[in-house]
């Protein structure tokens, strides 16, 4: 809560919403105490979690980026030690109310695409930002996602949340919950291709971007049970807590160090 009300949206010398003049949209300044107040908190959880040592980060079994992707799945989708606050819902008709049930309905499932920004800003698995005209100069743009084959084997070459996040060109369609393996076709979501057909041409259906979400996607493997909606998992709390350090004029490398725990989760190097 203080995170929210010490952001730019609430906390700034102008209003996010020009022309706002409500206490409920804008406070009226810049409240440095209010970043104070968020960094208090964050330490006050921390001190309290060294005490009790409860929450965790769920951690891959492995070293490769199927591991760290479902290590990552697992800290969003299950009720482990990383979840701090989340939801379930039961539907009308006593199923479990999750994505799977929604998993092939074009309009409600799958309504947003994600965009080539959006896509561009995970980085390589190593931690290295992607830069699309470096990759384009070297003359390997076909491995900005994947390099190989099903038959022969399938590298991933970005960040792993990137790939349980958006449907991209190339990457297997099916992982195994239990233990990461991929397997099945790859997509092929260029203009024509068997999966995409002609979403991206035409700007429409659930490639209409030439991508599409995979978060919560995870086909029969988890039918059947409560989809968490988060509210609050532990890596939030470290972002938040890295946040308030900066904005209070504290240890950029102490910062860093926040960050880098989240990241160290999916193998990607420290900042």
């Amino acid at each position: 809560i203080w995170n929210f009300a010490a952001s730019p949206l609430f906390n700034d010398n102008e209003a996010y919403y020009p022309g706002a003049t409500s206490l409920a949209i804008w406070y009226g300044a810049r409240k440095p105490e209010l970043w104070n107040n968020c960094l208090e908190a964050c330490e006050e959880f921390f001190r309290e979690w060294n005490n009790e040592g409860y929450y965790q980060l769920e951690r891959a079994a492995g070293s490769r980026p199927e591991d760290y992707r479902l290590a990552y799945r697992k800290g969003y989708s299950t009720h482990g030690k990383e979840m701090i606050h989340s939801t379930r819902v039961y539907d009308k008709v006593g199923r479990k109310y999750n994505w799977w049930y929604w998993q092939n309905d074009d309009v409600r499932r799958l309504n947003y695409t994600p965009t080539q920004e959006y896509v561009e800003m995970f980085p390589w698995k190593d931690g290295k930002p992607f830069n699309w005209e470096e990759l384009k100069d070297a003359g390997k743009l076909d491995e900005m996602f994947s390099k190989g084959t099903i038959a022969a084997g399938v590298e991933l070459t970005r960040d792993p949340r990137l790939y349980e996040s958006v449907i991209v060109n190339g990457m297997p369609k099916q992982m195994d919950w239990n233990t990461g393996n991929m397997s099945g076709t790859s997509y092929e979501l260029w203009r024509g291709g068997t999966d995409a057909k002609t979403d991206p041409a035409n700007e429409d259906g659930k490639y209409a971007t030439g991508y599409a979400n995979n978060k919560f996607y995870m086909g029969t493997d988890y039918d059947g049970k409560y989809a968490l909606w988060s509210y609050l998992r532990l890596p939030e709390i470290y972002l938040i807590y890295a946040e308030a350090i900066v904005q209070t004029g504290g240890s950029h490398s102490d910062a860093i160090a926040k960050v880098d725990e989240v990241r160290k989760r999916v193998g990607l190097n420290g900042l």
